[in-house]
């Protein structure tokens, strides 16, 4: 009985997502925003952190994504699961689902006078979550670089 009370603890932690959030505020109207995530194909020019996507951005399509993490370059092909006007997900998997997932979301939400709040989230969850802690430590950074270069391609087009 205790054995089964401990496995069932130690499953319970394991499955604990994770959440990483970052806002910002740009002084740009919230499509320009938009149109500066959707335009893939200029990420390499202005970002940090995912220096590539190809594919198009239609629910239940797959993506390739690069991401440079530090010196080495991680290839993903997560799946589009959510577009609206002001934000847009994709899910990725790590071999099958509940390993280690991720739900990568930008959002840009209108604020008065011509401004947006950019909120750039990531959910993780699964079984390899807490074994990736300092990698997911480090990938705040990396999003906070990320909304800083957005900042400032966005608002020197404006």
């Amino acid at each position: 009985m205790m054995e089964a009370f401990i496995m069932f603890f130690v499953l319970a932690l394991l499955l604990i997502p994770y959440k990483i959030e970052t806002q910002l505020i740009l002084k740009a109207p919230q499509h320009e925003v938009m149109a500066v995530l959707k335009k893939f194909e200029d990420y390499s020019d202005w970002n940090p952190f995912i220096i590539a996507i190809k594919g198009n951005l239609k629910e239940n399509t797959c993506l390739n994504v690069k991401l440079k993490m530090d010196q080495k370059i991680m290839n993903i092909s997560p799946k589009v699961i959510i577009i609206q006007d002001n934000m847009f997900c994709w899910r990725g998997v790590l071999g099958v689902r509940y390993v280690f997932d991720g739900m990568h979301c930008f959002k840009a939400e209108e604020m008065p006078k011509n401004g947006t709040l950019f909120t750039h989230t990531e959910h993780f969850q699964g079984l390899l979550v807490w074994f990736m802690f300092p990698m997911l430590l480090k990938t705040k950074k990396r999003f906070e670089l990320m909304n800083e270069a957005l900042k400032e391609e966005v608002e020197q087009k404006i």
